[in-house]
């Protein structure tokens, strides 16, 4: 029963606190209150609510070590990927991205361990592949294919890169000092700012490529092709640029001290910021800081004041001419053909004469120093007193060829001595009576057209 009084606190308060009541454990009847602090209170309730945080603490914990172990797998199996002899993709890319952005050194990897086994097969194939900050000194990338990619700030010093080929590519700030990029081509292709100081890249080729600002001090770029490049403020200081053609080329502000351009093609060349004209009165000036300028076919425009070198194109047809006293010297003429032609006392110093031919010419006196003769014709020929010091003579052909004034005898004891002072006599064609203690090669008895 109750009183009065409290029987119009009961009725006053209605239904709203009693919800209040039973949401609000202050409003707990006295007894449950006593019996929850009693539980509370006990030894065993405040173990299990330790247990349970020390099970959640363990739960996290397997959480990351099972985390941190497959990352530390998923890295060992990006490793064994690499090192995998398997040619073109083969998921190398994805390994190659995911080992770089862990921060892993990169230094060393070898991606063309294949070619060892084979080297006629394919280096392998990155399509857009992207790395960042990636040091890849020392590495082997030959024969790599590289389309769409980015390589930014990447550093491959001394890597092998020979025979790469590098299409519609953003090399920004690449770093390739000391680096072997030798028959490797670029088409398409950013290379701002890259940096090939002291590089190799000879037989190169550079096609609708963005050069400008790059260094190419003490590199070898010979017979490389440059063709519609911008090489504008880049750095060719004693770049070796023989025999390397240049067609379409801004050089606008570079800078040529002591570049050699022995036998090199200048041809539309912008040497200034004027669009209306791609010489000015300073562009000799810049050209002479060159070494062997005066020996590289250019433009008319830009002979100053010197002997522009012959090319094949620009001479016209040499067979059964009288040509005596001629300077040939430095000349691209390789495949020009000298036939029953006169041409004693004349120079062909330093020129280029691949698989050229001078059957039964009259060559006394001749004088071929240096000059690159590789697979050229020679076949009855007179060759009497004709100089060949340090010429190449690689598959060159000398048969039933005149060395010496003695009507009786093509050869004397002298013509070997004078054959020995050339480079790869011992792999030219030759009389038995020319093997001068060498073997002498099998190859056909003429050099065959491409």
């Amino acid at each position: 029963m109750f009183t009065e009084g409290e029987g119009l606190v009961e009725k006053s308060v209605g239904p709203g606190f009693r919800r209040y009541q039973k949401k609000n454990p202050r409003h707990i009847s006295t007894p449950l209150r006593h019996l929850a602090l009693r539980l509370e209170n006990l030894h065993l309730t405040r173990i299990f609510s330790a247990l349970s945080s020390l099970l959640l603490i363990f739960t996290l914990l397997s959480f990351y070590w099972d985390y941190t172990g497959r990352e530390e797998q998923r890295t060992v199996n990006a490793w064994q990927l690499l090192a995998s002899q398997a040619p073109g993709n083969s998921g190398k890319k994805e390994a190659l991205e995911y080992l770089n952005r862990k921060g892993e050194s990169l230094i060393g990897i070898d991606l063309s361990s294949h070619l060892d086994a084979n080297p006629n097969s394919s280096g392998p194939y990155f399509y857009n592949l992207k790395l960042e900050d990636a040091t890849l000194e020392n590495s082997a990338l030959e024969k790599a294919v590289i389309l769409s990619s980015e390589f930014i700030n990447t550093n491959v010093t001394h890597a092998d890169l020979s025979s790469i080929s590098v299409s519609r590519s953003n090399f920004v700030e690449f770093k390739a000092s000391g680096a072997n990029l030798s028959n490797s081509s670029f088409t398409s292709s950013e290379l701002v700012s890259a940096k090939f100081m002291g590089a190799n890249l000879n037989d190169s080729l550079f096609f609708k490529t963005d050069l400008r600002d790059t260094d190419f001090a003490h590199s070898e770029v010979k017979r490389a092709n440059f063709h519609k490049v911008n090489l504008s403020g880049s750095n060719l200081f004693l770049a070796k640029f023989h025999d390397t053609k240049l067609r379409d080329v801004s050089l606008v502000n570079a800078n040529l001290e002591f570049t050699d351009l022995k036998r090199a093609m200048l041809v539309n060349v912008d040497f200034t910021e004027d669009e209306s004209s791609l010489y000015d009165e300073k562009t000799c000036s810049i050209l002479q800081k060159a070494f062997d300028w005066q020996h590289a076919v250019r433009d008319e425009a830009i002979a100053c004041g010197e002997r522009i070198p012959p090319t094949t194109s620009s001479t016209p047809d040499f067979n059964n001419k009288t040509l005596t006293d001629e300077d040939f010297s430095y000349g691209l003429l390789d495949r020009k053909e000298f036939i029953g032609s006169n041409l004693t006392n004349s120079n062909f110093d330093f020129a280029r004469l691949k698989r050229a031919k001078f059957n039964d010419a009259d060559l006394a006196n001749v004088s071929f120093i240096a000059a690159n003769l590789s697979e050229a014709s020679f076949t009855d020929s007179n060759l009497v007193n004709a100089e060949f010091y340090e010429a190449d003579l690689s598959g060159a052909y000398f048969l039933r060829v005149d060395f010496t004034e003695d009507p009786a005898t093509l050869y004397d004891e002298k013509t070997c001595e004078k054959l020995r002072d050339s480079f790869n006599w011992h792999l030219a064609i030759r009389d038995e009576e020319l093997a001068c203690g060498k073997s002498i090669p099998s190859f056909p008895v003429l050099p065959l057209d491409d």
